[in-house]
């Protein structure tokens, strides 16, 4: 993915396009923006906003045909929002409360072009030509046949348009050097005579002028007509679109430059922008307001037109408070730099990698492929920080570490036609489980059930460590041609996701399938009637998995009640993407709104998934629990096993599972079990700071045999740090009985330079 690409990916984003009712609103007015000011109850900032599109505001609101109305998503569901009504409300409000200010408004020229244009026609149409091409710097001539200027603006009836309202507006050339001269009548014809006089070119603002084309542009070089005839419905809005146009194309031809470039959205065009309507109700449209509190009530009906799926969806994308487009920008720019944006890299380690912003996207637009490629380029230059993903990653090294690693074939074959692999974190979270189930395995499927421990390589995928990812794919493949490359049996859908995508040859089947295929063991008591599945983002697309589950829920006689945000629509726990190491703020938010979803006890078959939602108030059983029931330690409502305890768990479980099935004594680990002793606060804060008992330790041990220690007097506790890695470690701690007493610890990324 390069930067073009990127660039690609931003423009999938339709936030930015405009709703339908500005889109097809000739001269574009921010009806939203306009909206939005009046229920705040600035009427003086919603008029401003008006009037910067609609030129002349005291005109428009009153005679305005109001094609925007006719495209309002508001149309079928109490009738479009009455536009025009409130456009008129704030300028009778401002023309009440601060007439000086309601007239139009012409910014002073940056510059002078010293150029000349001639504007054939004092009506709408050439008043607006003449008062854009003053404000762009150009000596405008204005020549009108009648005695004064206005054309048919002069000729409504008093109560369409006041004419007290109409000279308001058009005041604003009594003060401008724009040089009115009335009583001259010019025919189309004629035009050419004044280029003949000096003019630079040449604008026919007048009823009969010849057609130009869709520029404006005639057959005459320098002379530009309105697009349309007398046999043409007037429109007085699509009059002040037309005098922009004829003002850009006029200006375009003076100076030499395309009259067609970048020009696709002038006047009324489709959007693209998506508003999802769902769960939208009726509500009466009203026109007439006998007070501000009604203007109110209407304006509160429009549905303030955005995309945002993908915002409302993912927890990620609502915490920075923006959408795609930017956010791909930002990634995109932190990219090109060297060293990065710093604001960039929350940003980019944030997302789960999950998806689901394509899935409700209505361009598919996927921040998870984003965000991955910016994480695999900031490794490459050295962007990263590594002490983001340090502990998944070095969690992953150990789980493929040689005490923990296992490839065995079953015991009394040569080549299996199937392998398990329960993954590392089923290994570390429940290995009960993990025996269970090749026990099974083993007992019912024919030729052979092999059986491989360790991590598939998702933690250095999602870190963007692409070699390590690599290295460690190529490793598993190794270790499953041994046993004969049969079908792969998962009980991890991120396994069974990761292998699948970088093996399709590798046939890969959930471990939910075969419980299906063969008798289940006896039911466990006490299971739920009721439950609702957590989905892990891993099995949105993955139909086959996700069928099973339920398949094996109704096996069980549990009925299933789905969650709003299930299937394909599933969000992630937190875990996914890493960025519980990242952001664990944002996979807080995930889990809580996650669990507000229902009341219903959750079932999650992704160990991960049960972890992120255990132990926070609401039964959560893993799928084994309903197989084979749940060990005492491991209750619906109780949390798992500590980041240190999960290591140890997953070196057990190998010894078991040699003594269990292959009768073989693992030779034991000469490790330091130094006695620690700490308070559950203590404990508690290593675990948010990913700050194994192991770590500890070796802190310790090593202050222990060089003596590098600071002591506090006053509590004499021992102070001493150690850099085993990229990571600093710090431990408080005292010698009790026949180990130590821990009294805090923390890490940073920090070198301690000492003088010798």
């Amino acid at each position: 993915m390069n930067h073009q690409d990127l660039r690609a990916m931003e423009e999938l984003c339709i936030q930015e396009h405009a709703p339908p009712c500005t889109s097809h609103c000739p001269v574009h007015v921010d009806v939203r923006g306009m909206i939005r000011k009046i229920t705040e109850n600035d009427t003086p900032g919603a008029f401003d906003l008006f009037r910067k599109a609609a030129v002349f505001p005291g005109i428009i609101s009153r005679l305005c045909d109001r094609p925007c109305e006719s495209f309002c998503n508001r149309k079928n569901l109490g009738g479009s929002l009455a536009i025009n009504a409130l456009e008129r409300f704030c300028a009778e409000a401002v023309e009440t409360a601060y007439p000086m200010k309601a007239a139009p408004r012409a910014s002073k020229p940056l510059r002078d072009q010293r150029k000349t244009i001639a504007v054939i026609g004092g009506g709408l149409l050439g008043l607006t030509a003449a008062l854009v091409l003053y404000e762009k710097g150009y000596q405008v001539t204005v020549f009108e046949a009648e005695e004064i200027i206005g054309g048919r603006l002069n000729r409504f009836p008093q109560d369409r348009l006041p004419p007290e309202v109409l000279r308001r507006d058009l005041s604003v050339f009594d003060t401008l050097p724009i040089s009115i001269k009335t009583g001259i009548r010019i025919e189309p014809s004629q035009a050419g005579t004044k280029l003949a006089e000096g003019f630079e070119a040449v604008i026919l603002a007048v009823p009969g002028a010849f057609h130009g084309n869709r520029f404006f542009e005639t057959s005459e070089p320098g002379v530009f007509a309105r697009d349309g005839g007398e046999n043409t419905p007037w429109s007085p809005i699509l009059d002040i679109c037309r005098g922009k146009g004829l003002a850009l194309s006029a200006e375009r031809y003076i100076k030499r430059v395309s009259l067609t470039s970048s020009r696709e959205f002038e006047g009324p065009y489709e959007t693209q922008l998506y508003t999802n309507l769902q769960g939208k109700t009726s509500k009466e449209r009203k026109d007439l307001f006998a007070d501000p509190a009604e203007a109110l009530a209407e304006a509160q009906r429009c549905f303030n037109c955005s995309c945002l799926e993908c915002v409302r969806h993912c927890v990620y994308l609502e915490q920075f408070g923006s959408y795609p487009k930017r956010y791909v920008r930002e990634i995109s720019n932190n990219l090109a730099i060297v060293f990065g944006i710093k604001t960039a890299k929350p940003l980019v380690n944030s997302c789960s990698l999950c998806g689901l912003c394509a899935e409700v996207c209505p361009n598919s637009l996927d921040m998870s492929t984003v965000a991955l490629h910016a994480r695999r380029e900031m490794v490459k230059k050295g962007s990263m920080p590594p002490a983001i993903h340090d502990f998944p990653v070095r969690d992953m090294l150990f789980s493929n570490q040689e005490n923990c690693l296992l490839t065995r074939r079953q015991p009394g074959t040569e080549a299996n036609s199937y392998v398990f692999f329960p993954g590392c974190r089923l290994s570390g979270l429940q290995k009960d489980h993990v025996l269970s189930s090749y026990g099974y395995l083993t007992s019912r499927l024919e030729g052979g059930v092999g059986l491989m421990l360790g991590c598939c390589g998702a933690p250095a995928k999602w870190s963007g460590r692409e070699e390590l990812f690599q290295e460690t794919l190529k490793n598993f493949r190794s270790r499953w041609e041994s046993l004969g490359c049969g079908t792969v049996i998962t009980a991890c859908s991120t396994c069974k996701a990761v292998l699948t995508e970088a093996f399709p040859e590798m046939e890969t089947l959930p471990l939910w399938e075969f419980f299906l295929r063969h008798d289940l063991p006896p039911a466990p008591e006490g299971l739920p009637e009721r439950c609702s599945i957590l989905d892990p983002c891993t099995a949105r697309y993955d139909e086959t998995t996700r069928k099973a589950v339920r398949a094996l829920l109704q096996a069980r006689g549990i009925a299933v009640a789905e969650l709003p945000h299930s299937g394909v629509l599933t969000q992630c726990c937190g875990y996914g993407g890493l960025v519980l190491y990242a952001k664990a703020e944002i996979a807080g938010k995930t889990v809580q709104r996650r669990l507000e979803e229902s009341d219903n006890p959750y079932v999650a078959y992704c160990s991960m998934c049960r972890e992120a939602f255990a132990g926070r108030g609401k039964p959560v059983w893993h799928l084994l629990d309903l197989v084979f029931g749940s060990p005492g330690e491991h209750s619906p409502k109780a949390k798992g096993p500590g980041i240190s305890r999960q290591q140890d768990t997953r070196l057990l479980l190998k010894k078991e599972l040699l003594e269990t099935f292959w009768e073989e004594k693992m030779e034991e680990r000469q490790d330091n079990e130094t006695a620690l002793y700490m308070d559950p606060a203590v404990t508690e804060a290593l675990e948010k700071r990913l700050i194994l008992l192991r770590d500890v330790r070796e802190v310790i041990a090593a202050a222990e045999k060089t003596g590098q220690r600071l002591k506090n007097n006053k509590t004499n506790h021992l102070i001493a740090h150690l850099k085993p890695g990229i990571i600093t470690y710090w431990v408080e701690y005292a010698p009790e009985g026949d180990g130590y007493r821990v009294y805090n610890a923390y890490s940073h990324r920090l070198e301690i330079l000492e003088d010798r």
